[in-house]
């Protein structure tokens, strides 16, 4: 009886922690998507730089790298598209479900 009085009192602080965590609120979302996106175009400026050195001779590549490169380019920018403007309230409802099963799944009160 003792043991499972504690267990409850585990399980109602680890929901109560989840519930709290930082990483699971509407901002701490939002502003990782836009570090994200920035990242992303940083990574897609790179990327470009690498590619046009190649091309004028300054940097040469392997062929396998500069064609990867190359794929890569059409990736970023589409990754890029989906990822303008501002965030849909459903889509941060479904990353906050998701962390958040994510956590309990995996017996995680700090993410």
């Amino acid at each position: 009886l003792l043991l499972t009085e504690h267990v409850g009192v585990t399980l109602a602080q680890s929901e109560k922690k989840l519930d709290l965590d930082p990483r699971l609120s509407r901002d701490h979302i939002v502003e990782n998507h836009n570090r994200r996106r920035e990242q992303l175009k940083k990574l897609l400026a790179d990327t470009k730089d690498k590619v046009a050195d190649h091309e004028s001779g300054r940097n040469l590549l392997e062929d396998e790298e500069y064609e990867r490169l190359t794929n890569r380019i059409g990736l970023y920018e589409k990754k890029l598209q989906k990822m303008e403007g501002p965030m849909d309230e459903r889509e941060i409802d479904k990353i906050m479900q998701r962390q958040k099963m994510r956590a309990e799944r995996f017996g995680h009160t700090e993410l």
